[in-house]
């Protein structure tokens, strides 16, 4: 992103992305505060609630990750969302403290470079934003995704298929509030109840909070990043290569179907709109992107005038991606390219 184009540009450009994705999110609710409605699943519903509940402040701030909290009906400063940012993208400089147990090694190190590289880009911006809906704020709006559709990844790294399995069962606890069994300094898991309830339930209501709930989050971020790519500037290449590693993993989150059906469609366009994103990336950038073992990083260097914090990081995961990948086969269109990519954010490179 060029540092003095932070502003929202709401110049319409192609059809947008994401423009299914509210649709696609109506069978599953993110309630707010770690609760969660499920639909469509037959004759029944699903109510889940994510909780760090007995968990001091203390404990939470260095073995979990929050989102970032800020007030959606009040006006804040440029500088009191800047400290707020800057405590929501420290945590994922200690990932393997917090989540230990999720993400491949590579994984990890693409979120953190991930952060690193929003961190640096506001520390260099003429405009201070106030909030993440902003192209300066892209990457960590992706970030944001990530935090909330982790609580659905709760819910799947616990689920068992014997739940549920008898016609008058109504609530389980799938797991309690602990510490990673990876050891002390590895992260806290929260702890995943759900309640089964008839189809004609009364659905509960949103619970007031100062966060901003997954849909509209997703949504926002995608038609960003769109944006961005069709300016066609290749300053803005890295922050774009990030913003898709991280939507990829939240696709991941989404992808709840061995133990729901809510999620389906979301996951589904989820993925629609992160593949034409790469499609788009593909086109724009002449395949001068990090996943090529063509890529030059000397050409690039010329393309943005020897930006040395886009060379800093594009170069970084193309050295990640030659490190770790398996292989010696070109890629040559789109289609590689996404599967490239798939494989180098969950951290087990496809060739």
């Amino acid at each position: 992103m060029s540092p003095d184009r932070d502003a929202v540009d709401e110049r319409p450009t192609a059809p947008p992305f994401a423009q299914k994705l509210d649709r696609a999110f109506e069978d599953v609710r993110d309630l707010g505060n770690g609760w969660w409605l499920f639909l469509g699943d037959s004759d029944w519903m699903l109510k889940a609630h994510v909780s760090y509940e007995g968990v001091s402040f203390a404990d939470r701030d260095v073995s979990t990750v929050r989102d970032l909290l800020l007030p959606t009906d009040l006006a804040i400063s440029a500088l009191e969302f800047r400290i707020s940012l800057q405590v929501f993208l420290q945590q994922f400089h200690s990932l393997p403290h917090r989540w230990g147990w999720n993400y491949e090694p590579l994984t990890e190190n693409i979120i953190d470079s991930s952060a690193q590289w929003q961190e640096h880009y506001l520390l260099k911006s003429t405009l201070m934003p106030t909030h993440t809906h902003n192209e300066a704020t892209v990457v960590a709006a992706s970030l944001r995704c990530l935090a909330i559709s982790h609580e659905i990844a709760q819910i799947s790294g616990n689920w068992s298929t014997s739940y549920f399995q008898e016609e008058d069962e109504r609530y389980v606890r799938l797991a309690d509030v602990k510490r990673n069994p990876r050891g002390e300094n590895s992260g806290i898991r929260p702890s995943v109840d759900v309640w089964r309830l008839e189809d004609d339930a009364e659905l509960p209501e949103s619970i007031p909070q100062n966060r901003e709930k997954l849909p509209h989050m997703l949504r926002g971020t995608i038609q960003m990043a769109q944006r961005l790519l069709c300016r066609g500037r290749p300053q803005d290449w890295p922050s774009l290569f990030y913003v898709m590693c991280i939507l990829l993993l939240v696709h991941g989150d989404l992808d709840a179907y061995f133990w729901t059906e809510s999620t389906d469609r979301a996951a589904r366009e989820t993925k629609k709109a992160i593949r034409k994103l790469c499609r788009l990336f593909h086109h724009t950038t002449g395949n001068m992107q990090p996943l090529s073992s063509d890529f030059d990083i000397k050409r690039y260097a010329v393309l943005v005038d020897d930006n040395e914090l886009a060379v800093e990081h594009y170069g970084r995961m193309h050295q990640m991606w030659m490190d770790n990948r398996e292989g010696e086969e070109d890629e040559e269109d789109a289609d590689d390219l996404w599967e490239n990519l798939d494989g180098f954010a969950h951290g087990m490179i496809l060739l």
